[in-house]
């Protein structure tokens, strides 16, 4: 018997094409300094919104916001962050886990990422050109809507957690059961892995803006 609902299910598990992935990611970037990047990823097609500092987590802009490009320095200000950018990312990680961030700068001397390597998702330098934000924008909308994409991310940054032997198509497979609409089933993601809560959690985290 035809099922509509499940052929509307497996469209979302389709490949995406980029101008797909453009239509759909929502990027905000907080910089004290406005140049003429957010304008050129708008021209590439990007849904792009530019803000100098956050004044505060519920900011609409950042709760809409699928990637967040942060610049090191100088922003943080407004809620009083020590850190300015690193404490800036910090923060937003913990609020909104389920959004990618890039950290950005213009100082390019000395890597001055070593420490925000465990907040971040992309690193990338300011340099007055649009192909290096363009090129982590688009690898993260890969792993933030396309399926192929983010089930690889996931399937290799959990597999040494996982209590079973189980491949990365199997894998696939057996997560596509996990998801029901907009819905994800943890208690699935638990008998996929066979590992523990917080594994099950952060996967469901990584599948947020996937079933949204």
């Amino acid at each position: 018997m035809w099922n509509p609902f499940k052929k509307k299910q497996n469209k979302k598990f389709l490949k995406k094409s980029l101008p797909e992935l453009k239509d759909k990611t929502r990027i905000l970037m907080i910089d004290d300094e406005e140049t003429s990047l957010v304008e050129s990823l708008k021209i590439e097609g990007w849904h792009i919104k530019y803000i100098e500092d956050l004044d505060k987590y519920t900011n609409t802009d950042l709760k809409d916001a699928h990637i967040v490009c942060v610049d090191i320095k100088g922003v943080g200000k407004k809620l009083n962050i020590k850190e300015e950018g690193l404490g800036l990312v910090r923060n937003i990680k913990d609020k909104y886990p389920e959004k990618r961030i890039i950290l950005c700068s213009s100082v390019s001397s000395h890597d001055i990422f070593d420490n925000a390597i465990d907040l971040v998702d992309k690193k990338v330098y300011k340099d007055g050109q649009t192909h290096p934000f363009d090129s982590a924008i688009e690898e993260l909308s890969y792993k933030l809507f396309d399926w192929d994409s983010l089930i690889k991310e996931i399937y290799f940054k959990y597999k040494s957690d996982f209590g079973i032997e189980i491949t990365l198509e199997e894998f696939s497979i057996k997560m596509k059961t996990a998801i029901d609409g907009n819905e994800i089933d943890v208690e699935k993601i638990l008998k996929i892995t066979a590992a523990g809560m917080k594994v099950a959690c952060g996967i469901k985290t990584l599948l947020i803006h996937f079933v949204s």
